[in-house]
């Protein structure tokens, strides 16, 4: 990387709503090697946007288990521009990798602020706030992982958060992992619905 310490503290620059279906037609286009901020957006665009099973192993959100060798078709790199990339990003603490696990577990470190998610980019400390409950913050990890595939502007989230106080523990995890595949399996994205429409229509029952 050519400016040290360019990507921290990119998440408080401001944010601009890109659907990811967009940005991975982008970057399936690109026939010739991708940029370093191109590939750092790409590494952006591939990690979980929920926690989730991935290869036998729970993935939270924000980390990837892609392999070396996938990373390198995705930026258009060789192996070794790939990993030494890898490096300097660990090297200057945005990305954390677990070498333990194999593949090499890859996580960047500000994916929420990155992601526009408030609470990551909220500067109290947090004193005297009621701890949410894991019904609550379930709901949260849906709000923001709803609104990051869809890039519409979040709104009606009382609504939401009444709708998802009635449904029970199966529903809610379905809602949550069908997110994209609702989004995909739509004819035409200007017709995605709203968050607490989705709830409240059960669109994340999929066929």
């Amino acid at each position: 990387m050519k400016k040290k310490n360019g990507y921290v503290g990119m998440g408080r620059r401001g944010h601009l709503m890109v659907p990811r279906g967009l940005l991975n037609e982008i970057f399936g286009a690109q026939e010739s090697p991708v940029s370093e901020p191109l590939a750092f957006l790409c590494m952006l665009t591939k990690m979980n946007y929920s926690d989730r099973t991935v290869r036998g192993k729970l993935l939270e959100r924000g980390a990837s288990m892609l392999t070396l060798n996938e990373w390198s078709a995705l930026f258009g790199w060789s192996r070794r521009n790939t990993g030494r990339f890898f490096e300097l990003l660990e090297a200057e603490g945005v990305i954390v990798i677990d070498r333990k696990c194999r593949p090499h577990r890859l996580r960047i470190v500000d994916y929420e602020e990155l992601c526009a998610n408030r609470k990551a980019c909220d500067k109290s400390d947090g004193e005297g706030e009621k701890p949410l409950t894991k019904a609550e913050r379930m709901f949260e990890e849906f709000w923001t992982c709803y609104h990051d595939v869809t890039a519409q502007t979040p709104m009606e989230k009382y609504a939401a958060q009444r709708e998802w106080k009635r449904m029970n523990l199966r529903e809610r995890t379905m809602a949550l992992e069908n997110i994209e595949q609702y989004y995909m399996c739509l004819p035409d994205v200007r017709h995605v619905r709203k968050a607490y429409n989705y709830l409240r229509d059960k669109s994340y029952l999929i066929d």
